[in-house]
């Protein structure tokens, strides 16, 4: 009798694991069908099949997927700028996240939070999360996505009239570039972004320095659009310069 019950559970526990391997296909066949409407701009569609999806993600405890289902849950609603369900849906996949010990794809979820709170124009939260994705990516020893963070995190603190704090972020981001081969673009928008700090604060000669940089970068990387933008801004201040320099005291 003992043997038979033995018997059994390993017949039970076969069929449970078949079942389960049944659930994960048919959920990874639903994955890559969202990633074909995603595609072809059927979002709502993509909506439905993600929901299909993790209801087999849940039922077979499958934390990873159902994280993964909830970043593309997330991404749609982004799209779909309903974006406090996308916050909502990134929030949740952070949270199953934690269990998984991935300290990468933390980082990535509180950086999509933050850049969908930016979008939506909460700009001082989407600040606070952009700083915790540093921190998540400094935990990861990931210097390229800590210039990416210290980049957005100095362009919101100059649109929050935080001169003064976008130029600390930014010249951290700018220590960074030694550390790490940094993309042209990134260095671009990071020295353009510390060139209008430069220029709030009427620091001009740093300001003119700054775009000089930015606009040669941005021509090594084939983005001569933003090149000639940042030609325009250094023309402005070279004139400015210029007449500040010619400027005499007023005599009494």
């Amino acid at each position: 009798m003992i043997k038979f019950a033995r018997n059994e559970n390993s017949r039970s526990n076969k069929q449970e694991s078949a079942q389960m391997l049944e659930s994960i296909r048919k959920a990874n066949a639903i994955s890559r069908m969202v990633s074909k409407e995603f595609e072809a701009g059927n979002l709502n569609k993509c909506i439905e099949l993600i929901r299909d999806e993790l209801v087999l993600r849940k039922q077979e405890h499958d934390i990873r997927g159902e994280v993964n289902a909830l970043q593309n849950l997330g991404r749609v609603h982004d799209e779909l700028k309903r974006w406090n369900e996308a916050v909502a849906d990134y929030q949740e996949a952070y949270g199953l996240a934690r269990s998984l010990e991935d300290p990468s794809l933390l980082a990535r979820l509180t950086s999509a939070i933050a850049t969908v709170l930016y979008r939506s124009g909460e700009l001082r939260g989407s600040l606070d999360y952009y700083m915790r994705a540093f921190s998540h990516y400094e935990h990861c020893r990931n210097l390229e996505m800590q210039v990416q963070q210290l980049s957005s995190i100095g362009f919101i603190q100059l649109h929050l009239n935080m001169p003064h704090e976008a130029k600390t972020s930014l010249n951290k981001a700018r220590e960074l570039f030694a550390e790490s081969p940094i993309s042209d673009r990134v260095r671009a928008v990071v020295m353009s972004s510390l060139a209008s700090a430069s220029e709030t604060l009427g620091e001009l000669l740093e300001a003119i320095k700054s775009y000089e940089q930015a606009k040669q970068l941005f021509l090594r990387c084939g983005e001569h659009e933003l090149a000639g933008k940042i030609q325009g801004k250094l023309l402005f201040l070279l004139k400015r310069s210029a007449s500040t320099n010619t400027e005499k005291p007023h005599c009494a």
